[in-house]
Formats: structure tokens, sequence, C-alpha cells
């Protein structure tokens, strides 16, 4: 019987195989390593938005209130960061807080009414605008 050599060359199929594995495998990491912290940074406005609902600012509207539309417009998809009551679904707690015409902002015991600026916004609640 002939000698049989432990060690086998190393195909070039699985060469191929095992650089294309380590390419899958790297691209995975890239794609799914979390991103820099610049990278998932807010937008100022975002920010501005985040801000007042972290210092408890509410805000009071209804869906059919015109200027309360341009409130929301004003902030865009950032309007979703805001704590926000809806009057058309909510109208107990409006009436509980006094609330006569929208919108309405209510911080810390003091209210703001009609559509605001974003500097009115942020001297009421201490929020840098955007």
């Amino acid at each position: 019987m002939g000698h049989h050599n432990k060690t086998q060359p190393v195909s070039d199929q699985r060469i191929f195989f095992l650089i294309f594995a380590a390419a899958v495998v790297a691209t995975l990491i890239f794609l799914l390593w979390p991103r820099s912290v610049a990278s998932h940074q807010l937008s100022p406005r975002a920010e501005f938005a985040a801000c007042l609902s972290s210092k408890g600012v509410v805000v009071y509207g209804t869906d059919t209130c015109p200027s309360c539309q341009l409130q929301k417009g004003m902030f865009e998809d950032d309007f979703s960061r805001i704590h926000s009551i809806n009057c058309d679904f909510h109208q107990e707690e409006c009436t509980q807080n006094g609330i006569q015409g929208t919108p309405t902002w209510m911080y810390n015991g003091q209210r703001l009414q009609g559509v605001q600026t974003f500097q009115d916004l942020a001297q009421f609640s201490g929020c840098k605008a955007p």
C-alpha cells in the first residue's frame, strides 16, 4: 500500500469559500455595527421637541383647529416627540385643565395660548430654540 499523507493541500474551492465567507461576515459587521454617536444626533428641531417633552411641556390641540395644524407643521415630523393632548379624544382632561382655545401650551402651571414661535417656546420652557 502507498504512503498516505495526512496533510492535504487546500483546494482552490475551499480558499474561495473562506474568502467569500469572510467578506459576508465583514459586510454584516459593517451593516449591523452601531453607528457613531454623531450619526445618531438629532436635528436641532428634534432636540428642541425632545427637550420640551423632557421638561414636562404639554400642548393641547384638536384635529380640526387650523392654528394647531400650523403649530404642528412648524415641527414637521418632530411634533411626535412633543407631549400633546388631543382634546377631540380627551375632552375631560382638557376641561379639567381649563383649555379654552387651542393650541394651548402648558408648563409649570403657566400657559401660552395660540401658535407660538420656537423663540416663544424656548423662553417659556428654558429649552434651546432650533
